[in-house]
């Protein structure tokens, strides 16, 4: 009989990416130092009279007043090794300008690919990159009025305050299926690029502007012919990805009457030695656990489970290591939690969209309950009521939270649960 607890599936949305970029324009209110030759740095950050730039609220904002441009580019590649397939992420924001304007006839656009071209070397030029170095152009409509700013991608739905735009370019040669923003697993055809914005794609199976560019390089540009606005952006990432020898399809742990019982299931495998689980009591400190034999090279569908009956008490963390037969090993992103302590309720997590959904199984019913995070420091990031049902409960927390180390607690009546949670 299994014993029913608190335990957390972080679910990492990007099997086999990791990020080579990442910038939230938090470190200084200067420009001038996310410019430079570093791994997280722009190649240029534009900011002309009509349109200068500044860092505002912790954002990359131009506050366009004229026909002036403004733009930012990466001319070198942001990875040592070319992506074939790659997610980008970020934040978007338009408001009313000081000055209205009358410039209307450019629209912006967001462009990923690769090439010699002034577009994409020249630091100083404004200049687009052109059709046969871009894999992928999104354009972005402003629509400005005296009291109203918005904007749009292809479909034509304007949206307003803070939006994050996700795209997904595809140039591996097949067609890659990955997780999306709202959570679905969707697809992208080979030399095609998806574009999301929060939770809704907008563009779906778009074509590259030029088949096997590749998506190394980025470029912004804000036309001198676009309207006016305070045009912001923030939280940009990029996660690469390349073809990995073990496709894993799921990871979990739960716990059972002789300890806690990891579970994972590969679609395929190629030239797989073994895995290695790592077992850590902290979020930071991992280390082997135990071995496991893979399967070699396979196409068919294989389920693996070891049970940890020797697990420490507090929560336990996890993570699966695929080996290869010539030693190559693949650190698989998520991280599942175990809380071996607490009893009588089962609770999983997912982050994505600025939103925590928390699925739990409750004993008892409470009108009054609260769902609570903090962040290492203690400080409350949320603190939100809670109508609890006896049996499953679904709830969202609305919150934007940074990378790092969190702890969830859920109040019902008298008890008062707690339990780490890593972003």
């Amino acid at each position: 009989m299994k014993q029913s607890l608190f335990s957390i599936l972080l679910l990492w949305s990007f099997s086999g990416f990791s990020q080579i970029f990442t910038q939230d324009f938090s470190s200084s209110t200067s420009v001038n130092s996310y410019v430079g030759s570093g791994v997280n740095q722009f190649s240029q950050i534009s900011s002309f009279g009509n349109s200068p730039a500044s860092i505002t609220d912790g954002a990359l904002r131009w506050s366009k007043k004229g026909g002036s441009s403004a733009y930012f580019v990466r001319t070198t590649n942001i990875a040592p090794s070319t992506a074939t397939f790659l997610k980008t992420s970020f934040k978007l924001r338009v408001n009313v300008p000081a000055v209205i304007g009358d410039n209307n006839g450019y629209d912006a656009a967001f462009y990923i690919g690769s090439g010699e071209d002034v577009g994409w070397t020249n630091t100083s030029a404004v200049t687009a990159p052109v059709s046969d170095s871009t894999h992928s152009r999104v354009p972005i409509k402003l629509h400005i009025t005296p009291t109203t700013a918005k904007f749009s991608i292809y479909d034509g739905v304007e949206y307003s305050g803070w939006n994050t735009i996700t795209i997904f370019s595809n140039n591996t040669g097949s067609e890659q299926t990955y997780s999306s923003p709202n959570g679905a697993t969707s697809s992208v055809a080979d030399n095609k690029f998806d574009v999301w914005i929060g939770g809704t794609v907008v563009m779906n199976d778009a074509s590259g502007a030029s088949p096997r560019v590749g998506l190394d390089k980025f470029k912004l540009i804000y036309p001198s012919g676009a309207p006016n606005s305070f045009f912001e952006v923030d939280d940009i990432s990029f996660y690469g990805q390349t073809v990995l020898p073990v496709a894993l399809t799921s990871f979990s742990a739960e716990k059972e009457m002789d300890g806690i019982a990891l579970k994972w299931t590969t679609a395929s495998e190629k030239n797989n030695s073994h895995f290695q689980l790592l077992h850590a009591n902290n979020s930071d400190d991992f280390s082997e656990l135990t071995r496991v034999s893979g399967k070699g090279s396979t196409d068919q569908i294989s389920n693996y489970k070891y049970l940890d009956s020797e697990y420490a008490s507090g929560v336990n963390y996890y993570k699966l290591v695929q080996v290869d037969a010539d030693g190559t090993t693949t650190t698989y992103p998520q991280i599942l939690a175990v809380n071996s302590t607490i009893e009588n309720e089962k609770l999983n997590l997912a982050y994505f969209d600025d939103e925590l959904k928390v699925d739990f199984i409750s004993a008892k019913s409470n009108s009054n309950g609260k769902a609570i995070i903090n962040d290492v420091t203690g400080k409350i990031i949320l603190s939100k009521s809670l109508n609890i049902t006896s049996g499953q409960n679904t709830v969202q927390l609305p919150v934007a939270l940074s990378r790092g180390v969190y702890v969830l607690t859920l109040i019902n009546g008298t008890e008062k649960t707690a339990v780490k949670f890593i972003y």
